[in-house]
């Protein structure tokens, strides 16, 4: 081989190794801008990420939950509640988050506790009374006093499970009428005690309340 040659193949060698360095370099920088991309795409991921979890923060920083929000509804557009809360309570649900989780759940505590009293206040409705009636007889040259207690309704229907006087101090026993009893109907008792020492006199009816009735 001449000298020609030999220069020629070092001409080629030599723009091979140019060829090389070119290539490395372009590498190195389509490289350097991947990882400039992905880490800007990373910051980016976590900025939207941090904004979605600022926002859900603040959506739920007064604490209140599903459930109250639910009650909140039910207060507003109940026909019976006070026109003054159903009022607060849509005024509540337009800014739920202008208002602090005490506020609400002060407006709920006091609904839920009109609505116990009023259930209170129904129950309640069954009304007594009791009268004593004296039966005077002669056995023989002696007059005998019988005594009876009369447990008079009130009410439409009472259902009574047992009657005590004066804290079961004074025994009577059941002589007639009917049970359920009916308004204007008694119960009838035979009264073994003095009336006059009557003090009290207590109905058990079979739903568990109790009627406390007194000499008036």
């Amino acid at each position: 081989m001449n000298l020609f040659n030999y220069n020629k193949l070092d001409k080629i060698e030599g723009i091979m190794k140019i060829y090389k360095i070119i290539l490395s370099l372009c590498l190195i920088s389509v490289l350097a801008g991947c990882d400039k991309k992905m880490t800007a795409t990373k910051e980016d991921t976590e900025q939207v990420t941090t904004t979605t979890t600022e926002q859900v923060e603040t959506e739920q920083s007064n604490g209140i939950t599903e459930e109250e929000i639910a009650k909140l509804h039910i207060i507003a557009e109940d026909p019976n509640a006070l026109p003054a809360a159903a009022k607060l309570a849509a005024s509540y649900l337009e800014n739920i988050n202008g208002y602090t989780a005490e506020e609400i759940r002060e407006l709920i505590a006091e609904y839920d506790a009109s609505q116990i009293v009023e259930e209170d206040t129904t129950s309640d409705n069954v009304s007594m009374e009791y009268r004593i009636d004296t039966n005077s007889q002669y056995i023989g040259n002696q007059l005998v006093n019988t005594h009876y207690l009369n447990v008079l309704s009130l009410s439409d229907s009472v259902d009574v499970d047992r009657v005590e006087v004066n804290r079961g101090n004074c025994n009577v026993q059941f002589r007639n009428g009917s049970n359920p009893v009916g308004y204007g109907e008694a119960l009838k008792f035979l009264l073994n005690c003095d009336p006059h020492n009557v003090r009290e006199v207590k109905v058990y009816l079979k739903d568990g309340r109790e009627l406390l009735m007194t000499p008036q």
